[in-house]
């Protein structure tokens, strides 16, 4: 589930998992503007999830309360392909 955090505009909360339609929701939200990206609540994530977020450009989207598994794999995504483990 994705939620606009109310009084905070710009803002979103992501629950639950980061796969499937979800992802596709995640980027029209997205490219709607800069926003700040609530992760507190992931409990779940593919290959694809992680990779959409390692990708997304800092000046645009803040990544906030990622939680410490989800920060492992996204420092691996953002490594040069040569450097992954």
């Amino acid at each position: 589930m994705i939620q606009l955090e109310g009084g905070a505009p710009g803002r979103l909360r992501v629950v639950g998992s980061l796969e499937g339609h979800r992802m596709r929701l995640l980027f029209e939200a997205i490219s709607r503007g800069t926003v700040v990206l609530d992760l507190s609540e992931v409990d779940q994530a593919n290959e694809s999830g992680v990779s959409f977020l390692a990708d997304l450009p800092p000046e645009r989207c803040k990544l906030a309360a990622c939680p410490s598994w989800l920060s492992v794999w996204l420092e691996r995504f953002r490594r040069p392909a040569g450097q992954r483990r």
